[in-house]
């Protein structure tokens, strides 16, 4: 029964094994010869689970060492090429794969508001100096880097110059089409 004793050491340590299937059967054929007392199917069961419990054990410990290793090998992998802040942040480098990246929020709505306002409010000049664009982002909550993003890619889709013949795709290319000196 020696074979079926408590693990010991770090994971097992390095000389524990889990008997087989054969073993088994010939442990239990000895605790049936007469010398040992006799084996009920109750102890034949618990053996049995015990053996399972361990095996169980073992598999998951196996799986844990990999994961440890495989945590352990990202992570030295990512601080020697990527940059991060923070010792504790897992952050993706451009070179992994696109599974760990994480989906990036949109704007609040209320600074979505806020800068299309302005826009519309500026739209013969929607280019904000860099004491406009500090405000903005302080008003905002936004860096100064996302704010001059956002009317870079508000301009590129919605200032063009006004074309009487087309007609404007949404909202916002008819307020920028109107003119506020013919309103009456």
């Amino acid at each position: 029964m020696a074979a079926l004793a408590i693990p010991s050491g770090p994971v097992f340590g390095s000389g524990f094994t889990f008997p087989t299937k054969r073993e088994l059967a010939k442990l239990i054929a000895q605790a049936q010869a007469p010398v040992f007392a006799k084996v009920t199917p109750t102890l034949l069961v618990l053996l049995t689970l015990h053996v399972k419990l361990l095996r169980y054990v073992q598999e998951l410990s196996h799986r844990i060492s990999e994961t440890l290793a495989r945590s352990s090998l990202v992570r030295t992998s990512s601080s020697s090429t990527c940059s991060s802040s923070s010792p504790l942040s897992i952050k993706s480098c451009d070179s992994d794969d696109d599974e760990r990246k994480v989906k990036r929020a949109r704007l609040a709505r209320q600074s979505n508001e806020f800068m299309t306002a302005w826009f519309l409010a500026h739209k013969s000049n929607p280019y904000p100096t860099a004491k406009e664009r500090a405000e903005i982002a302080a008003l905002t909550h936004l860096s100064d880097t996302q704010v001059k993003n956002w009317f870079a890619n508000m301009r590129k889709r919605h200032w063009k110059p006004p074309q009487p013949d087309k007609k404007p795709r949404c909202f916002i290319d008819v307020m920028l089409r109107r003119d506020p000196t013919h309103e009456g």
